[in-house]
């Protein structure tokens, strides 16, 4: 693998920020982890919080069923806002739209996970006295978005629509009821478990690389 910045040289790192192969000329160690120039450069403007501190997992525990909450609580105000935004935009849409308020629903729950476990990994690591970054809408990369999943997502959200549709042009008939609210009722259970399977299976991958590395 090349060097982004520098073609004509191997890659000894990847940035643990943003994915980039760097090499010895261009790559940053910050507390025994990798960044770019332009990570770290970032970093520093942004003003991360590096001091190692003690946080109250009981109030952590609370704020942290908030979506994006958590994030505030420890000072991430940018990441927390847009979390909090996010969640918010979502349930609304839900309550407004008729078409899409079951896909909207199951975004809501997906985005409500994903703030509650990205709090505890950062407060896991302040506490550990490592760099955090608090970084919002800015911190997004359009870039590096998979057009599959997006596509896939997108025939999701027409698959929903063309339901409710039937649904409100034979929602007259009890056996189109019938399967419409119970499949309904069947998906979201269905949507947990395949995404519990997952991350278990993730996390053994994971482990079983660290083993391989420390060997």
């Amino acid at each position: 693998m090349k060097c982004a910045q520098h073609n004509e040289k191997e890659a000894t790192a990847i940035c643990v920020s943003c994915g980039t192969p760097i090499c010895n000329d261009c790559g940053t160690l910050i507390q025994g982890k990798h960044y770019c120039d332009e990570c770290s450069g970032t970093m520093k403007e942004n003003d991360p919080l590096r001091r190692r501190k003690v946080i109250n997992g009981f109030l952590w525990f609370v704020f942290s069923l908030v979506p994006g909450a958590g994030h505030m609580y420890m000072g991430l105000m940018q990441k927390g806002v847009l979390l909090l935004g996010i969640f918010l935009g979502l349930a609304a849409l839900v309550s407004i739209l008729g078409i899409f308020d079951f896909a909207l629903a199951l975004g809501s729950v997906l985005v409500y996970v994903y703030a509650f476990f990205d709090s505890l990994g950062m407060k896991r690591a302040i506490e550990r006295g490592e760099i955090v970054e608090d970084r919002g809408l800015e911190g997004l990369n359009l870039g590096k978005i998979n057009l599959y999943y997006v596509g896939i997502g997108i025939v999701v959200l027409g698959v929903f629509s063309l339901i409710e549709t039937f649904i409100q042009t034979f929602g007259y008939l009890p056996i189109v009821m019938n399967i419409y609210y119970g499949f309904r009722r069947s998906v979201l259970p269905i949507f947990l478990i395949v995404l519990g399977i997952w991350l278990i299976r993730r996390s053994k991958k994971e482990k079983e690389g660290f083993n391989e590395d420390r060997e």
